[in-house]
């Protein structure tokens, strides 16, 4: 758990009721205020924002019940909260100024620390660093906090119980429980990546949620050491796994990567790829981590395991 995440979490409610109304609860509520001690110092931020703005955290925003009124163009390409986004505006990227000012924030949240002063200038302005939480269940905490509902974070989180119990109960006699699966990035550029259980595309799910275990190669270089580490392709097979998932970065839809990599004996000599376990996952719905696409990704890669066992 980071220092950011000890600290939001030791928040100290310092102020109440400074400037509401005593004949009306709701705007009274929504007028009061609390510290939070960041690593920005402190933020004077409501105790209950009816006006949140985000440049990257629409995902848990939205997990928690949260008022998200504007947000980041790329919250517009996740898959899982379309519904939830059709009254939130869309602030571009990065969030245009003047349209945040029109929407009268009254909470940023920012996961860039170079915008950080200039988001104050409008409204309180929490800065979050991508890394701040280290799990579901942390992230969930961390924002039912920052909104104040935590009610509804807890709720969320016995949701994804259920959900991850369900999907074990299905694969328990699907899928051995020695089977080992690695997660695999590659991009437009012809890098290609690995990444361990806490950088997005399913590692949460996969590692922590099912349980599922990595070859020693990605134990060992991956998972003890940064995290993620691009690779040679000529060296793919040591990091081989029974179930190997790779996302494609390719923002013009070229497929030229792809390509060139399904050309190479390396790649067609993988037993992932003779026994047909090796998935190319779509990157919208697999790169993030924020507890929506988490929960839903327990599901995608249910189905996926499922399948293979027809």
């Amino acid at each position: 758990m980071t220092t950011f995440l000890v600290m939001a979490l030791a928040f100290v409610l310092a102020a109440c009721g400074s400037s509401g109304s005593s004949d009306n609860k709701d705007q009274t509520a929504a007028s009061e205020t609390r510290v939070l001690e960041t690593v920005k110092g402190d933020v004077e931020i409501p105790v209950d924002p009816q006006r949140i703005v985000t440049d990257y955290y629409a995902g848990e925003v939205l997990a928690v019940a949260g008022n998200l009124v504007g947000a980041d163009s790329d919250a517009f390409t996740h898959p899982f909260i379309q519904d939830q986004l059709q009254n939130v505006t869309d602030l571009g990227t990065p969030m245009n100024v003047e349209k945040i000012v029109e929407l009268a924030p009254d909470l940023i949240i920012t996961m860039y620390e170079d915008h950080y002063e200039e988001y104050s200038k409008i409204a309180p302005t929490l800065y979050i660093p991508w890394d701040a939480t280290s799990d579901i269940k942390s992230a969930l905490e961390l924002f039912g906090d920052i909104t104040g509902d935590p009610e509804a974070a807890a709720a969320f989180a016995a949701e994804y119980d259920q959900t991850v119990a369900d999907a074990k109960e299905q694969l328990k006699d699907v899928v051995d429980e020695n089977t080992t699966v690695g997660i695999y990035e590659l991009t437009a550029d012809d890098k290609l990546w690995v990444f361990g259980k806490n950088f997005g595309r399913g590692g949460q799910v996969l590692y922590d949620a099912l349980g599922f275990k990595a070859p020693e190669k990605i134990q060992k270089d991956i998972m003890e050491g940064d995290g993620y580490s691009e690779i040679s392709k000529e060296v793919l097979a040591e990091y081989a796994a029974d179930y190997m998932f790779m996302t494609v970065y390719d923002p013009e839809n070229t497929g030229t990567a792809m390509a060139k990599l399904q050309d190479m004996s390396i790649y067609k000599n993988l037993d992932a790829v003779k026994n047909d376990t090796f998935f190319v996952n779509d990157f919208d719905k697999f790169y993030r981590y924020d507890p929506i696409a988490i929960r839903e990704q327990v599901k995608l890669f249910t189905a996926l395991f499922l399948e293979k066992a027809e």
